[in-house]
C-alpha cells in the first residue's frame, strides 16, 4: 500500500484491517502486523506513507509495531532520501514518512490526537497560497517524497525477482484539499496522482501482464467553470474578509471566514456583504457575465510554465504567457452523490466499461487476475486499432504517438 495519507487512514486500512470503526487507527496498524485472516502474519510486503505515530509513538498500549516489522526482516525508513537509498530488490520495506513532534494518544485511547497525513504537494512544492487557503503542515519532516516516486519504488520492491503483486496506490489529500475548499490544494495533488498513474502505466507498458485500474470512492464538489477575468489583486487582499457564524446539525456552531478570493472564485458573481454593509457598497464586484472570450480548444490549449524544471505549473502570475485564471467553487465541504470514472488498461480491461456499482470493481478485478481474459482483450485492441471508430489523440495506449 502506498499513501499520502496518515497509512492508517481509512483507504489503506480497508486492504487489510476490520474494524467497526475506522478511527481504531491502533487496531488498525496492529492488523497490519499481526493479521487475524492471515494467521497473524503481516498483511503487506511494502507499506509507504504518513502516520508514523500510530505505529508506537503515541501508543497507549506498550507496542513498538516498527519494532516488530522490523524482527520480520523489514527495512524500516523515514524521508525521501533513505527511501530511495534502499535496494530495489528489497522485498519488505515499512516507510513511514511523517510525524508530528509531541503526538499524543487520543482521549477515546484508539488512536493519535494528530493524523500523520503528508504534506500536500502544493506545499511541498514551496508555491503561495491563495489568501483564503492555509498551507499544510511540515512538522520538521522537510524530505518527504512525492507520490510517483513512492509509487515508482512500491513497483521496483514489489517486482522484483518477477514476483506478481497487487499494489494500492492513493492521492488521499485530492479529497482532504476538497473538504476545505482549498483549490491549489485539491488541483496540484491531482496532478501529483497523475504522475503516479503515469509510473504505473509506464512499468505496465514495458512489462505485460498487468491491469491498471484507476477510480475514486467519491466524488467532491470542486467545479472548474472556465476563465475569469478578475484582477490580479483581487486574489491577494488578506484585508478583505466577512466573518460568518452558522449552526450545523450535530456539530453546533461554527465559525468560517471568507476572503475577497473567495468571491472571485465563483466569479464575483456577489460582492462580499455584512450585517453593516448588506449591499455590499463599495465591495469588489468582478466581471459582467457574457459570452466566452478567445474559447481554448486543443489546437490553441496554452503551455504551463515551468520555470523550475520540478514538472509542477508554476502558480504564479507571468503576464499572459502560460497563466490563465480560472473560475473555482465549491457547492460543499463534503463528498457528492455524483458518478466516479473507472479507467482501466490491461488484461481484462474490458471488463470495466459502461455503469457499474462500486462493489462490482472487486469481483471484475478477481475475474481479471483469476481468469482467461484473452479473447475480450484481443477485442478491445482490435477496436483501438481499428480507423474506422473515433480516436482520442494521446490516449490511445496502442498508439502512444497518435
Amino acid at each position: 500500500i502506498v499513501s499520502t495519507a496518515d497509512i492508517t487512514d481509512a483507504t489503506p486500512a480497508g486492504e487489510s484491517s476490520h474494524s467497526a470503526n475506522r478511527q481504531t487507527r491502533f487496531e488498525i496498524a496492529r492488523q497490519y502486523l499481526n493479521n487475524p485472516f492471515l494467521n497473524g502474519k503481516p498483511g503487506f510486503d511494502v507499506i509507504i506513507g504518513g502516520g508514523t505515530d500510530q505505529f508506537a509513538a503515541c501508543r497507549n498500549d506498550g507496542l513498538n509495531l516498527i519494532r516488530g516489522f522490523q524482527d520480520q526482516g523489514y527495512k524500516y525508513v523515514t524521508t525521501a532520501s533513505d527511501l530511495a537509498a534502499l535496494n530495489p530488490a528489497s522485498k519488505k520495506v515499512l516507510a513511514l514518512l511523517y510525524s508530528i513532534p509531541g503526538n499524543k494518544a487520543k482521549s477515546n485511547g484508539v488512536q493519535c490526537n494528530l493524523d500523520g497525513n503528508m504534506t500536500v504537494a502544493y506545499d511541498k512544492l514551496g508555491l503561495v497560497r491563495p489568501a483564503s487557503e492555509v498551507p499544510t503542515p511540515f512538522d520538521g519532516n522537510t524530505d518527504q517524497p512525492f507520490l510517483d516516486a513512492m509509487t515508482k519504488e512500491a513497483i521496483s520492491f514489489l517486482s522484483s525477482g518477477g514476483r506478481p503483486f497487487i499494489l494500492m496506490v492513493e492521492a488521499a489529500s485530492i479529497d482532504k484539499q476538497s473538504h476545505a475548499n482549498m483549490a491549489s490544494g485539491q488541483i496540484w495533488d491531482t496532478i501529483e496522482f497523475d504522475k503516479a498513474i503515469g509510473v504505473g502505466r509506464t512499468w505496465a507498458a514495458k512489462n505485460g501482464n498487468t491491469l491498471v485500474l484507476v477510480t475514486a470512492d467519491h466524488d467532491q464538489s470542486l467545479i472548474i467553470n472556465g476563465v475569469s477575468q478578475v484582477p490580479q489583486e483581487n486574489y491577494v487582499d488578506k484585508n478583505m474578509s466577512e466573518k460568518l457564524v452558522y449552526n450545523s446539525p450535530g456539530a453546533g456552531e461554527q465559525t468560517a471566514t471568507y476572503f475577497q478570493d473567495s468571491s472571485a472564485n465563483i466569479r464575483s458573481a456577489y460582492p462580499l456583504i455584512s450585517s453593516s454593509d448588506p449591499n455590499g457598497t463599495g465591495k469588489a464586484t468582478g466581471p459582467e457575465f457574457g459570452p466566452f472570450q478567445n474559447p481554448i480548444t486543443e489546437s490553441n490549449f496554452p503551455n504551463y510554465v515551468d520555470s523550475d524544471g520540478d514538472g509542477y505549473p508554476d502558480n504564479v502570475n507571468l503576464g499572459t504567457t502560460g497563466n490563465i485564471r480560472l473560475s473555482v467553487g465549491y457547492r460543499s465541504g463534503n463528498h457528492t452523490g455524483s458518478s466516479v470514472p473507472v479507467t482501466a488498461e490491461g488484461p481484462g480491461a474490458f471488463l470495466f466499461t459502461g455503469y457499474m456499482d462500486q462493489s462490482d470493481i472487486m469481483f471484475k478485478a478477481a475475474v481479471s487476475l483469476g481468469g482467461d481474459t484473452t479473447a475480450g482483450d484481443v477485442f478491445v485492441k482490435t477496436v483501438l486499432l481499428n480507423p474506422m471508430y473515433p480516436q482520442t489523440p494521446g490516449k490511445n495506449p496502442l498508439r502512444p504517438n497518435q
